[in-house]
């Protein structure tokens, strides 16, 4: 099998990417952005999200009801709002705080 590839196993590559990004922080004295993406996990969990956001954003233009997404990490909402920047008809924001934090999309009716 794949490494880092179930769920359960995410939380593993998260603390390697925060231990590798606190060590470049120290030695550079700069904050940067590490996204270890091991097997391709990382691109196809975009893929996904990519392909969620769409369908969701369809779904909110079509019924003209707001959806609010489960809470997800900051990297994932990133991509959900970017997706839907220039989708016609609906309109995305975050809502909670720290590990509750999730997306809203709702209908864009300006």
């Amino acid at each position: 099998g794949s490494l880092f590839t179930l769920p359960e196993e995410r939380p593993i590559l998260s603390a390697l990417q925060h231990l590798l990004r606190t060590h470049l922080r120290r030695v550079t004295g700069k904050d940067c952005e590490i996204i270890l993406d091991i097997n391709g996990a990382v691109k196809r969990r975009r893929a996904e999200l990519i392909r969620f956001a769409l369908s969701a954003a369809e779904s909110v233009r079509r019924e003209h009801k707001r959806i609010r997404l489960n809470p997800m990490p900051r990297i994932d909402r990133r991509t959900i709002h970017i997706t839907l920047a220039n989708f016609p008809g609906v309109r995305t924001y975050s809502v909670g705080k720290g590990d509750e934090r999730r997306v809203v999309i709702e209908p864009d009716e300006t």
